[in-house]
């Protein structure tokens, strides 16, 4: 699976709560909101993902990152102000690989559970919250 980081341009929500919203300055129409910090970094993985997924499902060309000089000019061409710029990290879409998962009847219950409420696979659900921990945590 090829990583890829891309730039996020962070401004004010505007909503005057300390919401925040972001956009990708390298891949067009890439644009998330987030309640605080936190809230952002994950909607932007997640923005990212979608994206990622998007252009190569469509077949169409991947846009190399742009380097320090493009990103200041870039962001100061923006129309809002810029508070910060974050790189965000996200995974080309790959082979699906088959893994085997230990744990107890009563713990892979209450996981088989959350994922029906949730729409999702077990193993969609299980893959999701690792990369979430290892991305808060790394």
């Amino acid at each position: 699976m090829k990583k890829v980081t891309y730039f996020m341009f962070v401004h004010d929500g505007g909503d005057g709560n300390g919401g925040l919203c972001c956009e990708f300055p390298d891949l067009p129409g890439c644009m998330t909101d987030g309640d605080n910090l936190e809230d952002l970094m994950k909607n932007a993985a997640d923005a990212l993902e979608s994206w990622l997924e998007a252009t190569v499902e469509r077949k169409l060309p991947m846009p190399e990152p742009s380097g320090t000089e493009a990103l200041k000019a870039k962001a100061d061409a923006c129309e809002e102000p810029v508070l910060f710029i974050a790189p965000v990290t996200g995974y080309l879409p790959d082979a699906t690989v088959r893994i085997n998962i230990t744990g107890t009847e009563v713990k892979i219950a209450e996981i088989t559970a959350f994922a029906k409420r949730t729409k999702r696979s077990r193993s969609e659900l299980m893959v999701d919250a690792t990369l979430d921990y290892i991305r808060a945590n790394a």
